[in-house]
């Protein structure tokens, strides 16, 4: 190896699954650590920092990208998802350029990195935390010596690779943030997501994982350099999805309620969305009620409820905590959303084990289930105890386990169709609140929401409603494509037609699973089904050339002002395109309906959360200030009955005079399966009647009698109008 003049380039890479993380922070870490040191500073050396998605941009190609620069040393990110390629790529700039020095870093090649170097073609190999070994071999690199002694770092010598010893974890104060350094920002064309690490360290070692820096103490980066950073992400005008990759912030209670409060702080509007990782047994009330932010996304690490997997794991878990943690989050955090985490093929595991855990999983009603398939990576101790747990696993990265002892080979295929098909159906909120009352009705009692969910799906697969199928094949598919170990949440690629004709098709199903239940509750089920299928039409119903006219009216009203919007979060995308509103009020049945306005540019003034505060007052005093018009677009009826005049009357007083009050709904109103949830509704001629009066009580003069129009999609529809008397 010899050294180069200056300006002696670099380039680290990664190439990527094609997923909207971002890979770039640990690069990005070796970047702001070396341009710290002395010697190592930007006119020394030039450090560029690639990414390329690998089902998009073959070896060849990613080869010449880095050739192009004429780099002296080029750094490749190993993951299992990715080694095929860095070591085509490895092998291809070593053949055309053998000078190049060619590091490899990451979870694939840490745990062996001699061997790694029997098996890729590189120089050498950074295990560990990188960001001192990185700088170390560097200023080696620039000068031509020795890579013999630097601590953390494997190399290949004239007789074999030598891997010299382990460097001791850095000082995370001395480490520079590259977000507050400028050397990363959020690449908003590909992806919105910041990669964000409040600590580094894990104090479990279980037999699944492969971190380095699991098993050991767990360090923090200083609070205030968190808090900077959270604050640059609102700077870049929010919106960003911040994933933690802390192993779980919720270890030490003390501070994760620290490190909430900045995060509350620095967000107030809530433009932000947050990922963590943790077991919700670690939750006190205080915590919990700190969790309860809308953006924060909490996924529970449970992977199974077998304890036969949790001793073969080295895995803790104690249920009942886990569950009692859960259930204070539902309590104290309803704005947040709560997933679960689950991991298929686990030692100890069985078929029937597994039902068992996707059972409970769908009984607590997450809102989100992701489910991997177990990976046997290199360096854990899954790998180290293969033969004596019978293990049977892909030769090729991932590794994915094929059979266990106790987990045939043909029982995994038939695993994963009964998540994918689970995780559709319920995580659709009508019908995982429609199975969940279907099953005493039924007579069937617990443990039969799994089974409810495959009969479902058949009899819709039948019937030609919605290709299961053919869906998980090609969920599969990508799977083995992009090298991923994890099923996605099926329901989020369901197109509005897909959603309602699976809605529609669900309800026939139910239909017949109703021929003997009690008259009301199948009277109940019909208009909850009902209601839930006309929110999805309803982004179909040919209103908006009655909106689009009554925009354009207001535009030139004497009394100026601007326009209100009352509609339902999923909806809004379609709304602010035919008109830029002064203020937005959203409906939501869900929280995770609002995380693609977090952070837009809507003007929003309230949210009002149908299901979960279904007879909260909606505040309607803070809606209209100044407002000449104001336009419900299918919520009118879904906000609490008893209180509509008061609340009209106080929105009157502070919309602009002479303001005009546009009602677009089909009246079908907020239909719950549970009695205790709201009174049975009007019909929805009697509730157009009852909507023209509550106008009229409250000081809205109706301009016409309610007006009934049919949409091509079946949707009937009434229209409301009114002017502020």
């Amino acid at each position: 190896m010899t050294g180069r003049e200056p300006p002696f380039r670099v380039l680290l890479g990664i190439p990527s699954a094609d997923t909207d993380f971002d890979w770039r922070l640990p690069l990005a870490m070796l970047k702001a650590y070396a341009q710290s040191r002395p010697g190592l500073g930007s006119d020394r050396v030039e450090i560029g920092i690639s990414e390329w998605v690998q089902t998009q941009t073959p070896p060849e190609a990613i080869a010449a990208e880095v050739l192009a620069g004429e780099p002296g040393l080029v750094g490749l990110t190993c993951y299992a998802s990715n080694v095929k390629t860095v070591g085509e790529v490895a092998a291809i700039v070593k053949r055309r350029a053998p000078g190049t020095l060619v590091v490899l870093g990451g979870p694939e090649v840490s745990p062996d990195p001699a061997g790694a170097l029997g098996r890729l073609p590189a120089d050498a190999v950074v295990f560990g935390e990188g960001e001192l070994t990185f700088a170390e071999l560097l200023g080696k690199a620039m000068t031509g010596g020795s890579l013999a002694g630097v601590p953390g770092l494997a190399y290949r010598a004239a007789d074999g690779p030598v891997a010299n010893p382990p460097r001791p974890p850095a000082d995370l104060e001395t480490l520079p943030s590259p977000y507050l350094s400028g050397i990363l920002r959020v690449d908003r064309q590909r992806r919105e997501c910041m990669v964000l690490e409040t600590a580094r360290g894990c104090p479990f070692d279980c037999a699944f994982c492969s971190w380095p820096g699991k098993g050991g103490k767990v360090r923090y980066f200083p609070e205030e350099r968190v808090r900077q950073e959270v604050r640059g992400a609102v700077a870049q005008g929010g919106g960003i999805r911040l994933c933690l990759a802390d192993a779980d912030l919720f270890l030490d209670r003390a501070r994760a309620k620290r490190i909430l409060r900045i995060f509350r702080e620095e967000d107030p509007r809530d433009t932000l969305q947050f990922e963590f990782l943790t077991n919700p047994g670690h939750f006190d009330a205080e915590l919990a009620a700190l969790a309860d932010k809308r953006g924060f996304n909490i996924t529970a690490g449970l992977q199974s409820t077998n304890k036969a997997v949790f001793r073969e794991a080295r895995r803790r878990c104690d249920l009942p905590a886990f569950t009692r943690g859960v259930r204070l989050l539902r309590r104290r955090a309803p704005k947040a959303q709560v997933g679960i985490e689950l991991i298929l093929g686990m030692p100890g595991d069985t078929p029937e084990g597994y039902r068992e855990t996707l059972e409970w999983v769908l009984e607590q009603g997450f809102d989100y289930c992701r489910a991997f398939h177990l990976m046997v990576l290199p360096g854990t101790a899954f790998m180290r105890s293969a033969r004596r747990l019978g293990l049977r696993w892909a030769a090729q990265a991932p590794y994915l386990v094929e059979a266990t002892p106790t987990f045939p080979a043909a029982a995994f295929r038939g695993a994963r169709r009964a998540v994918h098909r689970s995780s559709l159906l319920m995580n659709l909120w009508p019908v995982r609140d429609a199975l969940l009352a279907l099953r005493p009705a039924s007579g069937a009692g617990r443990g039969n929401l799994v089974r409810a969910c495959e009969d479902a799906a058949r009899w819709l697969e039948a019937r030609r409603v919605y290709p299961f199928e053919a869906e998980h094949a090609k969920l599969e598919a990508r799977m083995l494509k992009e090298r991923l170990a994890f099923i996605e949440r099926p329901e989020e690629v369901l197109t509005p037609r897909e959603r309602a004709a699976l809605l529609s098709g669900f309800a026939r199903w139910a239909r017949q699973r109703l021929v003997r239940a009690p008259a009301r509750l199948r009277e109940r089920m019909e208009r909850f089904l009902r209601m839930a299928l006309h929110r999805v039409l309803w982004r179909e119903a040919a209103f908006d050339a009655a909106l689009s006219r009554f925009m354009k009216e207001g535009a030139a009203a004497p009394s100026g002002g601007g326009a209100l919007l009352v509609c339902w979060a999923r909806d809004v995308d379609r709304h602010v395109r035919l008109e830029n509103f002064q203020g937005v009020v959203l409906l939501t049945e869900e929280e995770r309906d609002l995380n693609p306005v977090l952070g837009s540019p809507l003007p929003l003034r309230h949210v009002v959360r149908v299901r979960t505060e279904p007879g909260k007052d909606p505040r309607s005093e803070l809606w209209g200030e100044g407002c000449s018009r104001v336009v419900f677009s299918q919520t009118f009826s879904f906000l609490p009955a008893p209180a509509r005049s008061a609340w009209l009357k106080r929105l009157r007083r502070r919309c602009a005079p002479g303001c005009r009050l546009l009602i677009l709904d089909d009246m079908l109103g907020w239909s719950p399966l549970d009695p205790a949830l709201g009174p049975e509704p009007r019909s929805p001629e009697d509730a157009a009647a009852a909507a023209g009066g509550a106008l009229s009580a409250s000081g809205w003069e109706p301009v016409a009698p309610p007006e009934r129009s049919m949409s091509p999609n079946g949707v009937a529809w009434y229209r409301l109008e009114g002017k502020a008397a």
